[in-house]
């Protein structure tokens, strides 16, 4: 592996761990320390994802326009600066702010670390795998300095200090990498092809992960207080979780990317079905693994996808972002409504249809596009 490689690989590991070491605790934060309701703690999680929604998009256009490194160093700076600012928050609309702002400059860094790992011929598989095992390491850190003998805001604030710490080492890395010239491509503001070339990439995504998030949002608070799980505990299942991923990612690189997507789909409905039969450790143990196996596969194809199907590979890793954000706001408010209404499980069910429906949306429009390969 040559030095360039090095460091890409480098920065994605923490990436993703200062960006879990912040978010992981967030619903608990919120719920136990700030008293927000299931449905404010979906605001909170829909303006840190609607935030990034937009900044993928545009950020991921920017890459391709004017180059990798400007956008990776103003993106990791400001989520230094941004991770920090969530400690002052002392209610949940403050802590709502607070979360948009992480949105808009976290969202600047995947598409441009992304295009910059392709260019540098690191495979997709391999380069996910490495973020993959930074959120695991995340979550372990996030468990480990909230089961400090602090008060809770104590260890959480902890957390966030933290955060901006592995962010701040990731901006010492870009500023020391080396990037290839760039040759700017002329992409519009709003590119039709790249989102009728990657249509069925997109439309999946954007289901299945609305399913996923109308999970998220309320899994922390489920395995505590549902499952009377501790916050190191919590921390364990999702580094199983990660370093699943970051085993069998890699092995992914060689197949074939719709079947990867396709199946990722299926294990993913059996993986959220998994979760309401769990009541306890060891009974949700094994659906951390299947997460593993399921989330990679549609990760990992997903990527394959657009890197190889879109010569402004950045904008259009932007746009699989920003499908994934817009994801990450609908599902937390949907689930935090259902979550309200009818209960944590039931949320459960509702995400295992919407992988299903993901499905047929992927095998339906993937029969209908034909991708353009290297086409503006």
């Amino acid at each position: 592996m040559n030095r360039t490689a090095f460091q890409s690989m480098g920065t994605q590991f923490l990436f993703g761990a200062s960006l879990f070491t912040s978010i992981l605790f967030i619903p608990n934060y919120a719920t136990h320390i700030l008293g927000a309701s299931d449905f404010q703690v979906g605001l909170i999680v829909f303006a840190y994802a609607a935030s990034g929604f937009v900044s993928s998009y545009f950020f991921g256009r920017m890459a391709d326009v004017r180059g990798r490194s400007m956008v990776l160093r103003i993106g990791f700076g400001l989520s230094c600066l941004a991770s920090l600012v969530q400690i002052l928050p002392f209610d949940p609309w403050t802590l709502l702010a607070s979360r948009a702002f992480v949105g808009i400059s976290a969202g600047m860094v995947p598409p441009a670390l992304l295009a910059f790992a392709y260019d540098a011929h690191i495979p997709m598989g391999r380069f996910a795998s490495v973020g993959s095992l930074g959120w695991g390491a995340g979550a372990l850190l996030a468990g480990a300095v909230t089961s400090l003998p602090v008060t809770e805001a104590g260890g959480v604030r902890i957390a966030f200090a933290l955060s901006a710490a592995l962010f701040a080492a990731g901006f010492l890395v870009i500023l020391r990498t080396t990037f290839p010239r760039h040759v700017a491509l002329a992409v519009p503001l709003f590119s039709a092809a790249v989102m009728r070339r990657n249509l069925p990439v997109f439309l999946s995504i954007l289901i299945r992960h609305t399913g996923a998030s109308m999970i998220w949002v309320i899994f922390p608070v489920f395995l505590e207080d549902d499952i009377h799980l501790s916050k190191g505990l919590i921390g364990i299942l999702y580094l199983v979780n990660t370093a699943t991923q970051f085993l069998v990612m890699p092995l992914m690189d060689r197949m074939n990317a719709e079947k990867l997507v396709a199946w990722g789909l299926v294990l993913s409905s059996l993986t959220f079905m998994g979760f309401t039969l769990a009541d306890g450790f060891w009974q949700i143990l094994p659906t951390q693994l299947l997460l593993g196996f399921s989330w990679s596969g549609v990760y990992v194809g997903s990527l394959k996808q657009v890197m190889e199907d879109n010569v402004e590979r950045a904008t259009a890793a932007g746009l699989l972002g920003s499908s994934m954000n817009l994801s990450q706001g609908l599902g937390p408010l949907a689930g935090g409504l259902v979550a309200h209404w009818l209960g944590r499980r039931e949320v459960m069910y509702v995400a295992a249809g919407l992988a299903l429906l993901a499905l047929v949306a992927y095998l339906v429009s993937s029969g209908k596009t034909a991708p353009r390969r290297g086409t503006v």
